[in-house]
């Protein structure tokens, strides 16, 4: 049994807690609308380092590292579909600012309900409900699962730990706080460039994969084809684009965070292949948490390493803990008023929930993780929204209740795991039910 108090690891991550609840306090909100979105006056680098750092999760920073080891740069290719989707929101950003000005969009649902109506709202509120729960669960397990690694406790201790951190600065800054120490997390994600100087790293070991030949061109079409659609139905982007202080810094900042998640997934690829070639992983997939527990590596890289990891899931886990709060609160409360309140009383209450499940049903988490994807049928409705003003409820209901019907089909029956073009199958369907009923309305 190591003693923590004698343990680097410990130092480092206490320095962390202690850094990210004092970022947390400075930037706390100090009004409801600060709460709730942040006044709607975020500006240009708060918004973009955000965005950026959402882009970034516990188990993306293990999927990019698995990539590194196997593909190399040619992983670069799927990256294509997030930065497309990205380049289309900044054109319709100027029109989405617009409307959630005049409106008072808080949530991605809003602006759903407001284009189609109730029923397509409603649903709409489940699918992200679904999506940011599972989504803030499986994150709260990686963080857990990498202190517990790190300083010899149980996963418990690790999972409690984190959801206090978290749940303190959510509490006391709400939408505000979650901005701001984003910022503060993609800083700490640039140290995935100084960790391979702790490595031996030959170049030359890795040069057959500094290039885009490496990964299969069907494999990157299908998997950029789902990042685009995940990314573009993004609540958490769209919610970044309400709380802009003015339209152009909402396109600015999404066209701004394209270059700063090319700078990190390039680092993540290549700290995979520094990874590599120091340690043998007998899985690549896991690679990445595997390193904690080599028992060979510097105590300080592995603190670094753990810091970088930890900045990403908490930048994750406390957007999507808000998210799916606010998105409750906001189903149980139509006005605003007092929504801060409730939103508060979510918080609390759904991380006591998140720490039981991930506590002790690991393997469910991991399960229902995969199911996140589903946020991804609401590309179309999304894009039609934006695309034609005149709209009726019906055919964005059914289009939507058939494609969630469809991806749990797949997702259930495993085809989604069988072939990835399968995950692209429900977005294709939501989206041709929707013309073709949109068509039968119109005659």
């Amino acid at each position: 049994m190591i003693s923590i108090f004698t343990n680097v690891s410990f130092w480092v991550l206490l320095l962390y807690i202690l850094l990210v609840l004092w970022v947390s306090y400075v930037f706390r909100s100090q009004k409801n609308s600060d709460f709730l979105i942040g006044s709607n006056s975020i500006g240009f680098w708060p918004t973009t380092l955000s965005l950026a750092a959402g882009m970034r999760d516990g188990g993306g920073l293990a999927i990019w590292v698995f990539m590194g080891i196997v593909f190399g740069i040619g992983s670069l290719s799927i990256v294509l579909g997030a930065v497309f989707a990205f380049m289309l929101l900044a054109y319709f950003a100027t029109r989405i600012h617009r409307l959630a000005q005049k409106h008072q969009f808080i949530t991605i649902n809003d602006f759903i309900g407001f284009r189609f109506g109730t029923k397509t709202k409603t649903l709409s509120q489940l699918i992200v409900l679904w999506f940011a729960f599972f989504y803030a669960t499986a994150n709260l397990f990686v963080g857990g699962s990498i202190i517990a690694a790190l300083l010899d406790v149980s996963a418990t201790w690790g999972i409690s730990i984190t959801a206090l951190t978290v749940g303190f600065y959510l509490v006391i800054g709400g939408y505000r706080n979650v901005v701001y120490t984003d910022v503060f997390q993609w800083l700490l994600l640039l140290l995935v460039f100084v960790v391979p100087f702790f490595l031996k790293t030959d170049v030359s070991v890795g040069a057959s994969l500094i290039s885009f030949a490496s990964m299969d061109y069907h494999l990157a079409f299908f998997i950029g084809g789902l990042l685009f659609t995940i990314f573009f139905s993004s609540p958490d982007v769209w919610q970044r684009i309400f709380s802009s202080q003015d339209e152009t810094v909402a396109k600015k900042s999404l066209l701004a965070s394209i270059f700063f998640y090319l700078c990190l997934t390039i680092g993540l690829i290549l700290l995979g292949v520094a990874l590599s070639q120091n340690f043998d992983f007998s899985d690549p997939q896991k690679a990445f948490f595997a390193f904690f527990q080599t028992g060979t590596a510097d105590s300080l890289l592995l603190s670094l390493v753990a810091v970088m990891g930890f900045a990403a899931l908490m930048s994750t886990l406390d957007t999507q803990t808000f998210l799916f709060s606010s998105t409750l609160a906001q189903l149980i409360n139509h006005s605003n008023k007092n929504r801060s309140q409730t939103i508060k009383n979510i918080i609390v209450l759904i991380i006591l929930l998140m720490v039981s499940i991930a506590s002790q049903i690991g393997d469910f988490i991991s399960f229902f993780f995969s199911s996140t994807s589903l946020i991804s049928i609401l590309f179309p409705v999304l894009l039609s929204g934006l695309l034609v003003k005149d709209h009726d409820d019906k055919p964005a209901f059914y289009a939507l209740l058939i494609g969630m019907i469809t991806y749990f089909y797949c997702f259930l029956s495993g085809l989604l795991d069988t072939n990835v073009a399968y995950n692209l199958l429900p977005v294709g369907i939501c989206t041709l039910v929707l013309l073709v009923l949109r068509g039968i309305k119109k005659n």
